[in-house]
């Protein structure tokens, strides 16, 4: 008996002696996590708090430490693991359920985070912050939020905590999810005043901009820029948020300081370009992003695939074309680029099946891709399933609501005479959006080519209704009274239209061709000079007007230069125009040679009946009736029905003193314009005369006279 108490008393030593050092232990390995979290080491840190977790499995403020290590490292995985430990160790800590609802949010698990946030709440209904913490997550994680449930929450606990940054942050994400910029923007600048956090500040200037709140955005990051005004990042967002507010020169301005700080970054270089686009600046937009390339590190798809689309408003499709194809084989994975290089060829394949396949896979992969279903709708077109392109068409603008997209196809069904279909485009997207002008604008065109003038009137008038001061309308009711002759209405209209669009370009021309038909050169050439300043390109569509406004200020010396540079382009139908007309401003300066080799030059790959007969005019002009001759005579071989070579060509002869020849000719004119006979039979009678067959004249001459007694009398 006694020598069993002394062995439980020896065990009874050897168990305390035992438990006593394992404390020592643990305190020591404890010791050196301290040391290792307070020098950041937070790998090693980990590895020793493992050793003290296998001596204290069942703390669970061991397996939050853990925890808190593997965040310091981004291991959010193992973090959670570790947190889910110390949550089943104490299930009723309200702090280490919110701890694990961070967790699960960060990792994308949001169906399981907001029970987490929810169960954190309920764990201590009293803790204000764990509560706000909740209604924050329902914010951000719920589709239809309760925002002044959550905001009501923030009040109460900015109360008790007025100086608490954080609820400060999550109260100013709640005004700025219910357009309240004013009460975001007050919260803000209070939370950075008290933990200077950027980040923050710069996430609600985001959230500002999401909600379409730009000018309390610009206020906040100005106010950052006051701290940081080398911060390249915020001129940058200043800069888009500028933009999105239309004030393209503020928008430079700060993506100007933002390249100055950062010469280097392709990312500012790329968004100015997009601000160069905004403002219809192409030229400056592709010199930028050209300069983004060349600083990119890698081949970027995006780029390439922007630089493209820059080069196919500047009509360089060649160029375009090249650059969507290296585009697709920097990212040959890329659905846009795949699909944006099949839309660029559609004018070049005659099989439209290729293309069709290629966008309908790209509405696989992204089935709310408007853009896809605009380009295969147009490669519907082309292949004559009309239908399937109106769906198209229909299902993009149910998403993107742009009328200009629906325009590009309905001008196309337009022209290619299918206005039915147009028109019942149009009924369908009015009814998917019976508030827009611009609808209403183009069915009314479509219906005026339809003859449905009272439904084309009602549909401009609806148009006014929507908006008064629409630019389309003004427009379309500006050709019209064109169309009428009514040129003084028409300059009214486009007149107007350019007071609220002064850089429209379509308007601008319009209404330099009414200041034509107006005999108003002064104000066409400005109006024109002002279309070349926007868009340059314009200029040899409407040399025409141009070089009239010209020859009307009796400047003709532009009007010959201007003739001669159109000449030397590469366009045929242009070279033509201004070869013809530059031919005509030479005959009437009496520079008749020079007209002649315009002419020649112009027949001389195509030849054409009419240009053999402006020749022959100027032969005769210089009398060189032999010439004159001879161009008629090629003239009637390529046209042998036009009379007036004939006759053109017997008053030649006549100056040959070729009479027979001449008599011929009028003879032919004489049969075949019953109209003109008399005037002709006189002529041939003046032909006998010089011929010596003085009976014959004078049988022309009573035939004549006997045609027009007939007409008198029956006109009676």
């Amino acid at each position: 008996m006694k020598q069993q108490i002394l062995l439980l008393a020896l065990i009874s030593i050897s168990l305390c002696g035992s438990v006593a050092a394992e404390e020592r232990t643990a305190a020591s390995i404890l010791a050196l996590v301290k040391g290792y979290e307070d020098k950041n080491d937070y790998s090693r840190a980990i590895k020793e708090l493992d050793k003290v977790i296998k001596l204290s499995p069942s703390d669970a403020s061991l397996w939050m430490r853990q925890s808190m290590g593997y965040c310091h490292l981004n291991d959010y995985k193992n973090a959670l693991r570790a947190a889910d430990r110390a949550c089943e160790l104490k299930p009723k800590d309200a702090h280490y359920l919110q701890h694990r609802a961070n967790l699960l949010s960060l990792l994308g698990q949001n169906g399981k985070a907001l029970p987490a946030y929810k169960a954190a709440a309920m764990a201590d209904p009293g803790d204000m912050l764990v509560g706000c913490r909740y209604q924050l997550a329902k914010l951000t994680l719920e589709k239809n939020p309760n925002i002044n449930e959550a905001i009501k929450s923030f009040d109460e606990a900015i109360k008790k905590y007025p100086e608490n940054a954080e609820l400060l942050h999550w109260r100013a994400e709640a005004y700025a999810r219910n357009n309240d910029g004013k009460g975001c923007l007050r919260d803000a600048l209070k939370a950075f005043s008290i933990d200077h956090n950027e980040a923050a500040l710069n996430g609600h200037a985001e959230a500002l901009k999401a909600h379409k709140q730009f000018n309390p955005a610009i206020e906040l990051v100005s106010y950052a820029l006051k701290s940081k005004p080398q911060a390249a990042d915020l001129y940058f967002m200043r800069a888009a948020l500028y933009a999105d507010l239309k004030h393209f020169d503020l928008a430079l301005r700060d993506m100007d300081s933002a390249i100055k700080i950062k010469p280097n970054d392709y990312h500012c270089w790329l968004a100015r370009s997009h601000i160069c686009c905004s403002m219809q600046d192409y030229n400056n937009a592709l010199q930028n992003v050209d300069r983004a390339v060349s600083l990119c590190p890698k081949t970027d798809a995006s780029l390439l695939a922007h630089k493209s689309n820059i080069l196919t408003i500047l009509n360089r499709r060649k160029e375009a074309l090249s650059a969507m194809a290296a585009a697709c084989k920097a990212d040959p994975k890329s659905v846009y680029c795949s699909c944006r290089y099949a839309a660029l060829t559609l004018d070049d394949e005659k099989d439209m099946a290729p293309a069709i396949k290629t966008f309908t896979a790209g509405l696989r992969q992204e089935p709310q891709n408007s853009d896809f279903m605009h380009w295969r709708a147009l490669a519907f077109e082309r292949n004559n399933q009309l239908e399937s392109a109106v769906n198209d068409v229909c299902n993009a603008f149910a998403i993107n609501h742009s009328a200009g997209m629906v325009a590009e196809h309905f001008e196309w069904m337009r022209a290619h005479h299918h206005n039915g279909i147009a028109l019942a485009l149009a009924d369908k997207c009015i009814k998917e959006q019976p508030k827009i002008p611009e609808l209403f604008v183009l069915r009314s065109r479509g219906r005026l080519d339809a003859k449905q003038i009272s439904g084309a009137q009602n549909d401009l008038a609806k148009a006014f209704q929507l908006d008064p001061k629409n630019t389309d309308a003004l427009g379309l009711s500006a050709d019209l009274k064109m169309e009428q002759l009514d040129y003084d209405g028409a300059l009214s209209d486009y007149s107007r239209a350019l007071e609220l669009k002064p850089d429209h370009i379509i308007l601008l021309e319009r209404r330099a061709l009414a200041y034509k038909e107006l005999q108003q050169p002064k104000e066409c050439l400005a109006d024109l000079e002002h279309l070349y300043r926007l868009y340059p390109q314009k200029r040899r569509d409407t040399v025409s007007i141009l070089a009239w406004c010209y020859e009307s200020q009796n400047r003709k010396k532009d009007a010959e230069r201007l003739y001669r540079e159109v000449m030397s382009g590469s366009d045929r139908d242009q070279r033509s125009g201004a070869a013809l007309n530059l031919a005509r401003l030479l005959m009437n300066e009496n520079r008749t040679a020079e007209a002649i080799e315009v002419y020649k030059q112009l027949n001389k790959n195509d030849p054409q009946a009419h240009i053999h007969a402006r020749i022959a005019k100027g032969y005769s002009k210089l009398m060189n009736w032999q010439e004159a001759v001879k161009e008629l005579t090629c003239a009637i071989e390529l046209d042998s029905k036009q009379t007036s070579y004939y006759s053109e060509r017997a008053e030649a002869y006549v100056h040959l003193h070729n009479y027979k020849s001449a008599v011929d000719d009028y003879s032919v004119v004489i049969q075949r314009d019953r109209v003109q006979t008399p005037r002709f039979l006189r002529a041939r009678a003046d032909v006998y005369d010089k011929w010596g067959k003085v009976g014959l004249a004078n049988k022309d001459r009573n035939e004549a006279s006997a045609i027009i007694k007939d007409v008198m009398m029956n006109s009676h």
